[in-house]
């Protein structure tokens, strides 16, 4: 009895081994989980450093300069409504006073221009008829001392003289009339603009062109900094498109510059040599130097440092350990510092 249960408990125990065994085959199988990449570390930004070098130091200004035209003029026809038939000149030519820079179309005022000129001509040719027939009677009554009635020479006469006073009178307003149609220069000067022409374009109020005296045109300068360290007769470079030009600071009277508006401040150079025509007026700059510390140590200024009432800049040795020196700071021109004491000739700071 006892074999027969010691073998049911055995059978009993492999029937469960093989049912946990078969479950366990039943459930899924996890994928293995792929790690993710581990980033690479970014090595430090190195320090940007600089030098402590020796040199000029400069305190400058650069301020801006405006270009002035101080002779312009701005010439338009006087009549409108009639056709503009040419315009002569383009933007950078030369013209003398008088000359022409364009012309309106006005056929009418030529042809009657012309038809009274005819006329003028035959009516002194008929008062030389008359006075040549006048004289001729006058010889023959004193040869012959036969008189003749001298009335009607002189009817005659006043007739053609009155016919010649209106039509002078005319043919001066037909000449004012005609001139209206020239558009001239009132100046020498150098075109710096033209209005767009279409041929036939009715000619209106608008400029046609704007004309300067480049011998009297200047630059200003309006800051109050710069004008305080401007003389008239100092010399000054001013750059203009990025090109250098030598000029004098001058007296804006002279030129003929009056400004209603002037805030006291105002400076006006003139170019020393021939002066440029600009067709679209530029800005330019010109540099005033107010001080120079010469020969001396400097670093860039943004490696100098300001905490706590103390100046200091991070000093790096031979093995580039950086520590904190104390400077004293002189003058300062534009990126760069004056160093006074603190530092030595050589030495790399950071310029950060």
């Amino acid at each position: 009895m006892k074999s027969i249960e010691k073998y049911f408990f055995i059978s009993c125990i492999l029937i469960l081994a093989v049912a946990v065994l078969t479950g366990c085959f039943a459930f899924p199988i996890e994928d293995p989980v792929t790690p993710l990449p581990i980033a690479p570390v970014q090595d430090a930004r190195p320090l940007r450093t600089a030098t402590v070098a020796r040199g000029d130091v400069v305190r400058s200004i650069s301020p801006l300069a405006f270009y002035v035209s101080a002779r312009e003029e701005r010439v338009s026809f006087g009549a409108n409504g009639f056709r503009i038939l040419n315009i002569y000149v383009t933007a950078g030519d030369y013209v003398q006073e008088g000359d022409v820079i364009a012309t309106l179309y006005k056929p009418r005022v030529q042809g009657d221009l012309r038809a009274a000129l005819r006329l003028e001509e035959w009516l002194r040719l008929d008062l030389s008829h008359l006075n040549t027939r006048h004289s001729h009677a006058l010889s023959e009554a004193r040869r012959t001392g036969i008189p003749f009635d001298d009335v009607l020479f002189g009817l005659e006469r006043t007739r053609l003289e009155g016919e010649l006073a209106l039509l002078l009178a005319e043919i001066e307003y037909l000449n004012y009339e005609n001139e209206q149609r020239y558009l001239r220069s009132p100046m020498d000067g150098n075109i710096v603009q033209v209005m767009t022409f279409t041929e036939g374009m009715l000619s209106s109020a608008a400029t046609v062109a704007v004309i300067v005296d480049a011998s009297y045109s200047v630059f200003e300068v309006r800051s109050y900094e710069a004008t305080t360290h401007m003389e008239v007769g100092d010399f000054f470079t001013l750059n203009v498109l990025g090109v250098p030009y030598n000029t004098v600071v001058v007296d804006p009277e002279e030129l003929g510059i009056h400004r209603g508006t002037a805030r006291g401040h105002e400076a006006y150079l003139m170019f020393v040599d021939e002066a440029p025509i600009f067709i679209t007026p530029p800005s330019a700059t010109l540099t005033i130097v107010l001080e120079v510390a010469h020969d001396v140590l400097y670093i860039p200024v943004r490696a100098v440092n300001n905490a706590a009432e103390r100046t200091f800049v991070f000093v790096l040795n031979e093995l580039g350990v950086r520590s904190i020196r104390d400077v004293e700071i002189g003058l300062i021109g534009g990126a760069y510092a004056q160093i006074i004491s603190g530092l030595r000739e050589g030495e790399l700071v950071v310029n950060e």
